[in-house]
């Protein structure tokens, strides 16, 4: 749960908090990394095993899915994916992400990068 406690995020849920009216703290991720809660902030868990989380945004079409996988030396390594659920085809309208989600792809791929790097720095200092 490094990235959901890691400094970027923590702006995040700062400002998740602010305009969702969802707060969240550090012991709301590690009693989300112990199994003992579903949720954290506007997420919520749809599935979960040992080695992988899959959550989505309450009443939304975002997901996000985590997933750690025994490596070489006793490494881990990490799994990390993001989606959006597509709106389905009405008469006379196209399905799709729509125009707002994609408009803000190219900030949603940085941005997840910059979690990535901030979870994996957060992983090397433990």
């Amino acid at each position: 749960m490094a990235m959901f406690d890691s400094p970027v995020f923590r702006i995040e849920r700062a400002l998740l908090a602010l305009a969702a009216f969802k707060p969240s703290f550090a012991k709301d991720v590690a009693a989300l990394a112990l199994a003992e809660n579903d949720q954290l902030a506007c997420w919520k868990t749809v599935q979960r095993t040992q080695q992988e989380l899959l959550m989505k945004v309450e009443k939304g079409r975002v997901r996000t899915w985590l997933m750690v996988e025994p490596a070489q030396g006793g490494a881990s390594k990490l799994w990390f994916g993001s989606a959006i659920v597509p709106k389905p085809a009405q008469t006379g309208k196209a399905g799709g992400i729509g125009f707002v989600f994609r408009t803000l792809m190219g900030f949603h791929k940085l941005y997840s990068r910059v979690l990535l790097r901030a979870a994996i720095r957060g992983l090397k200092r433990d």
